[in-house]
């Protein structure tokens, strides 16, 4: 018979016992790790108020995931349409995309009040979501702003009718982007002339396959007017190339 220490029981047993109830002991959320700072400009195109609550589980034995928020502070939350984003942070908050930030109802600013259609500039960042950690509001701005944005050829082609062959030709498509937004992107072909050649000679046309076609990959430089998101390319410096895929390849020069 093999003697066992009443001492060495004693340790084992409290030895066990510490380990079951680390087992089940409630395991509560901890943030998730620091994201840069971002500074965004866009237009409101949604607000929604939630006041504070707390999660369920907080209440029950198990405890609570660690990847969930617990307290929940009283917030507004926007749908954004982001215009202009600091360059760091561009695959956070494309361009044309529209994203959800809120901002806690203590860091309000007195007097302020949210709707749709206002212009929000301010420093978001991303813990537990997107937030502001500072902000400025301003009525929406009607002036295109100039943007270089890509994406997938939809459809499109010359808005013209035929039989006007010594009228200038429109053309307009419809672009889906890597973010999967939709606009437009559209520029004007003039025929031979001396005011045609001026007004032609301010951008470049570069398409791979001659023209552009449906299913292509296209980048654009122009004025992005956000009301009706449509980026014309008319003005010195503006351009147009075409590809096979995401980055253009040599491509035919046009003009």
């Amino acid at each position: 018979m093999i003697y066992v220490p009443s001492r060495q029981i004693k340790y084992s047993l409290l030895f066990l016992t510490a380990i079951a109830i680390l087992s089940y002991a409630p395991v509560f959320a901890s943030p998730p790790a620091p994201a840069p700072l971002c500074r965004i400009t866009g237009v409101i195109k949604s607000v929604e108020f939630k006041d504070a609550y707390n999660e369920a589980c907080l209440t029950e034995p198990s405890g609570c995931p660690t990847d969930t928020e617990l307290h929940h502070p009283a917030r507004f939350f926007f749908d954004i349409n982001i215009n202009s984003v600091s360059h760091t942070c561009v695959h956070m908050y494309p361009v044309g995309s529209v994203r959800k930030i809120f901002i806690g109802k203590d860091k309000v600013k007195p007097g302020d009040t949210f709707s749709a259609g206002q212009k929000i500039e301010g420093v978001v960042r991303s813990s537990w979501g997107s937030s502001f950690d500072s902000y400025e509001l301003g009525t929406e701005d009607a002036r295109p702003v100039k943007q270089v944005l890509s994406g997938r050829v939809v459809s499109g082609g010359d808005v013209i009718p035929e039989g006007l062959s010594d009228a200038p030709r429109k053309f307009i498509y419809q672009v889906r982007q890597d973010n999967a937004a939709i606009i437009k992107v559209t520029y004007t072909a003039y025929p031979p002339s001396p005011a045609g050649e001026r007004e032609g000679n301010k951008i470049r046309l570069s398409f791979y396959a001659g023209s552009v076609k449906t299913g292509d990959y296209i980048k654009a430089s122009g004025s992005f007017d956000n009301a009706t998101r449509t980026l014309t390319v008319a003005d010195d410096g503006d351009y147009i190339e075409t590809s096979a895929g995401p980055k253009p390849r040599s491509n035919k020069r046009i003009r």
